[in-house]
């Protein structure tokens, strides 16, 4: 028989959620969350299927009870898996005077999560009502694409350049020996790319130097820069420098495609930079190789579409995955990928209709047998743009 309690009876799971939800009771000017920093007092009972959470506190006149269970009907599946949790509070007041008291549930939107801060989003949450029930619906769109992105070299000319050096030279495609495309395609996205290999010369790598960009404003968060060549940070690379410090930068990884980088200059918006393209390095893959530099808000990057019906680009070992395919012409890439306009968007669960009573006069000292109590059914739902709130009556208890 295995040991009772398993692995995490001892060391329970850390708590956590993707985003922020929770409910709060508020009474006589105060607030208190429902968890162990509202309350000092808090105590769960489980019995299956209801869930029993008492909170109280010396200091608080109200004794809260949570009920919280999902839906179960014997022999009933459909019923019996409904994505809901439903949450009954019931308030006990512990004075002898009356105490007006409301119950609030609220929830961050918990829409595109892990892409909201990747592309322009517009969080939205819209109250709908159906029937008898009440709710919120949390949704996302994109937004106009008014900062449009800004191609800040294509080296069709390499105008703006401080040249320090003879290691770099502007190639074209046809230019590009066959010992450079050992490791496939060079997913070069125009015509021209710069580069400190010196093609045709005795010692290729032998030459050192830097290029250093004319000074631009950062406008937009993300520098799109796509790098081959020596993995050798510090010595060969892409850097952006901001007051004469290295704020980001990437390097080739040993090999001589072009791969696409995101360095993020969020922390530096509005301030004066330049790009420096470096070439410090001697010996084994001391040069680099620099494909169109883009200034974009958008930090998508197609990294393989498999439009070519090859692997070009990619290291192939054993005979697992074939020869690919007949290639078929592949289109140019764009310099930032662009994801379809859509509207995302999900349902919270039903919560009650916000409204206010009247406060009466006192009462009597209640009982544990006898007292008021408020029973509202509720669910999450938040405040800020994009979230959404929902309370329970405000009344006597």
């Amino acid at each position: 028989m295995a040991p009772a309690g398993g692995p995490h009876y001892a060391e329970p799971l850390t708590v956590r959620s993707p985003f922020a939800q929770g409910f709060t009771i508020r009474a006589q000017g105060q607030s208190r969350t429902f968890d162990a920093d509202g309350f000092r007092d808090v105590r769960f009972v489980g019995q299956y299927p209801v869930g029993t959470i008492r909170y109280r506190d010396n200091d608080c006149p109200l004794e809260v009870t949570a009920e919280a269970f999902s839906p179960f009907i014997p022999l009933n599946v459909d019923d019996s898996t409904l994505p809901a949790t439903t949450l009954s509070f019931t308030l006990r007041n512990r004075t002898s005077s009356a105490v007006a008291a409301e119950v609030v549930g609220s929830s961050a939107n918990p829409v595109c999560l892990t892409t909201r801060d990747q592309q322009p989003t517009e969080l939205t949450a819209t109250p709908f009502r159906k029937g008898r029930t009440t709710g919120v619906e949390f949704g996302a769109r994109e937004t106009e694409d008014a900062d449009h992105d800004i191609v800040f070299e294509d080296w069709e000319s390499g105008d703006g350049w401080t040249v320090d050096g003879d290691a770099f030279r502007i190639v074209t495609q046809a230019e590009i020996p066959g010992y450079m495309r050992r490791f496939g395609d060079l997913l070069l996205s125009g015509t021209h790319f710069v580069t400190s290999h010196r093609i045709g010369d005795p010692d290729p790598d032998g030459h050192q130097g830097t290029l250093t960009s004319r000074e631009f404003t950062i406008e937009r968060r993300y520098v799109a820069v796509s790098v081959g060549g020596g993995n050798r940070s510090g010595e060969v690379g892409v850097e952006v420098v901001v007051d004469g410090l290295v704020v980001a930068g990437a390097t080739g990884h040993d090999s001589e495609p072009m791969i696409a980088t995101m360095l993020d200059l969020g922390a530096h918006l509005g301030r004066t930079a330049r790009i420096r393209i470096v070439d410090h390095a001697q010996g084994p893959w001391a040069h680099v190789n620099c494909d169109a530099i883009v200034f974009t808000d958008r930090p998508d990057i197609v990294v393989e579409d498999w439009a070519s019906g090859t692997y070009d680009a990619w290291t192939v070992t054993g005979d697992a995955f074939g020869a690919g395919r007949s290639p078929r012409p592949r289109p140019r890439p764009t310099s930032a990928a662009r994801s379809a306009r859509s509207t995302i968007s999900t349902s919270s669960a039903p919560t009650s209709s916000p409204r206010t009573t009247s406060v009466p006069p006192a009462i009597p000292m209640p009982t544990r047998e006898s007292s008021p109590a408020i029973r509202s059914p509720s669910n999450a739902a938040t405040s800020p743009p994009g979230s959404a709130a929902a309370r329970t009556p405000s009344a006597p208890v």
